[in-house]
């Protein structure tokens, strides 16, 4: 068995080498996330999701949707902006968590909006570069990183 995390993070030699690893025994896990692909500056495709799903017709998807963390204002904001994409599977987060207050900072510019968020999440004045934990900030952006994601199985068919 081949298991893969940040599938989404994977280059075209690397999903041709994971193709022939599992060529024989069609026996394979991956996991990952088309909104959470940040490395498109080395050659990592999201639509490697797609590509996986296309060359394996007999793969099973699991949608990992609940979110464990915000509350449920903040996950239909979210899917406000979401459902808008077409370049990859949208999915649908929801939550058991409580209703939560509406948060008014999202109007205005996009700008303002992004250090509104950075400011109550701690993540200083947007200025300078910073580092915070894998990924490296610029001034007026905000790592903030959604917690969903898809797992793809392939079952070996007997």
């Amino acid at each position: 068995m081949v298991l893969v995390d940040e599938w989404q993070d994977t280059n075209k030699v690397q999903y041709l080498i994971t193709k022939i690893l599992v060529a024989r025994h069609r026996n394979i896990t991956c996991v990952g996330d088309a909104s959470q692909s940040i490395y498109s500056w080395r050659g990592a495709d999201f639509r490697n999701i797609n590509n996986l799903i296309k060359d394996f017709p007999d793969i099973t998807v699991i949608n990992l949707e609940q979110n464990y963390r915000s509350t449920k204002v903040i996950l239909e904001a979210a899917n406000s902006i979401i459902k808008k994409n077409k370049s990859h599977p949208v999915l649908s987060l929801w939550t058991q968590n409580q209703k939560g207050e509406k948060d008014n900072s999202l109007s205005g510019t996009k700008s303002d909006r992004r250090s509104s968020v950075c400011r109550r999440k701690g993540k200083g004045n947007n200025t300078g570069r910073k580092r915070t934990g894998n990924r490296r900030t610029l001034p007026n952006q905000c790592p903030i990183k959604n917690n969903r994601r898809s797992i793809l199985k392939l079952r070996n068919k007997i």
